[in-house]
């Protein structure tokens, strides 16, 4: 049923004229006729105002209806976006996982426990990485940095010397 045919039936079964309508909407009587014949359409103020004259609602005036191959289609789109937020999250988990066992074995090596958080940090500097990984890609770093202050220090011996006499 068309917009126009619907204003006329609820009016005439308000049983108000087209002039009674006219003048609560502050409308010329030729803009309700207008209305109702299709020529135009009333715009959002006017169809508010009309629903509360006529005692409806605006989507009884307009008969919008769910219809049931919309409504399926825009749930089935909403679940399917809702699908792919979750396996995001997911692959994002995983991957922040995965460079932080990284970071972490990098520390067993000094050297590369240094190279590698920056370089991650580097790479993610864009990206929405965790706050928590920042932080342990940067304990990362200390923490092989200080390794490799210890390592250099038993290998070389060049920051602290220390003489050990064994007693008999």
């Amino acid at each position: 049923m068309e917009i126009g045919k619907r204003l006329r039936e609820t009016r005439e079964r308000k049983g108000l004229s087209q002039q009674e309508v006219a003048e609560k909407l502050h409308v010329t009587r030729q803009s309700i006729s207008r209305w109702e014949t299709d020529k135009s359409c009333p715009d959002l103020e006017n169809l508010v105002i009309l629903g509360k004259l006529y005692q409806t609602s605006i989507d009884n005036l307009l008969e919008v209806e769910k219809e049931e191959g919309f409504s399926e289609h825009v749930e089935e789109k909403i679940s399917v976006e809702d699908e792919k937020c979750v396996k995001q999250r997911e692959r994002d988990w995983k991957e922040q996982g995965i460079l932080f066992a990284i970071a972490l074995v990098s520390c067993l090596f000094p050297p590369l426990g240094v190279i590698v958080p920056v370089v991650m940090l580097w790479k993610y500097r864009k990206e929405k990485i965790g706050l928590l990984l920042k932080l342990l890609c940067v304990i990362c770093v200390l923490v092989s940095v200080y390794n490799c202050f210890i390592t250099l220090n038993s290998w070389c011996g060049f920051f602290v010397q220390t003489d050990v006499t064994v007693i008999d």
